[in-house]
């Protein structure tokens, strides 16, 4: 495991091999991380705030408590990731894959999450308030606990029949975002 040290803010690290390396709360504030392999990395108290992680793979990576605040992850592989606690306010999450991340207490308030593949997530306890879910996919993602989600968010969205909604939401009969991903 490589060990990054804390002064790398504005950084240029794209394309970068970074597999498994432990960024000790480093801050990485404004770095350009496009396309770089975060695979496993321990990024946990990480500042990445407004730092460039389109197309990045994180795939299993601890995000816990990190800071992304307007960060741009478009397209970024975070699938089986650990986001608890992280925070992704006014972050671009847009076509995103998330599958089976762990999103529990999560701060996504203003986030865009358009496009986005969220199945079987864990959004326990995320605040949701003014996330863009427009075509995002949710099916099989645990939003029971969800915190300031609202029914227009899901509307708009892909909900599946297995889909973990809080109790204040009323599930639809059909969900015409879902028409993308069939």
């Amino acid at each position: 495991m490589f060990f990054l040290g804390a002064g790398t803010a504005g950084a240029n690290l794209r394309g970068a091999d970074l597999r498994k390396t432990n960024f000790g709360a480093a801050d990485l504030t404004g770095a350009n991380l496009r396309e770089a392999d975060l695979r496993e990395a321990n990024l946990f108290w990480t500042t990445l705030r407004g730092a460039d992680l389109r197309a990045v793979n994180l795939r299993g990576a601890n995000l816990r408590r990190a800071d992304l605040l307007g960060a741009n992850l478009r397209g970024a592989d975070v699938r089986r990731a650990d986001l608890r606690g992280t925070n992704l306010r006014r972050a671009d999450l847009r076509g995103s894959y998330l599958e089976e991340a762990r999103l529990g207490g999560a701060k996504l308030g203003k986030a865009s999450l358009a496009g986005a593949v969220l199945i079987g997530a864990d959004m326990t306890g995320a605040d949701l308030k003014d996330a863009d879910l427009t075509g995002a996919n949710l099916r099989e993602a645990g939003l029971e606990g969800a915190l300031n989600l609202h029914q227009v968010q899901l509307d708009r969205a892909c909900v599946g029949k297995e889909t973990r909604l809080p109790r204040s939401i009323k599930r639809r009969e059909m969900y015409p975002a879902c028409d993308q991903w069939n």
